[in-house]
């Protein structure tokens, strides 16, 4: 039995690696999912970047202002 299994498995191997199933398999399979999965994560990837660039803003700000009050300071 286990060896029907290998059998089996190195068949489909063996025809997922010729180029033209290769080529199908990526038309039909892996960019379709690839584009569905970028589509699911772009509104996290916006997210990500609005709070990352708010968080920079903000400690930007801060650090100006805490350079300014020090110089009037001197």
């Amino acid at each position: 039995m286990e060896n029907i299994c290998e059998q089996i498995f190195q068949n489909i191997i063996d025809e997922c690696m010729k180029e033209k199933n290769k080529d199908l398999l990526n038309a039909k399979v892996l960019d379709p999912i690839i584009v569905y999965v970028g589509r699911q994560l772009i509104p996290y990837l916006v997210f990500s970047v609005v709070v990352i660039s708010v968080f920079l803003s903000v400690l930007i700000a801060i650090c100006i202002q805490f350079l300014t009050k020090s110089t009037l300071k001197v």
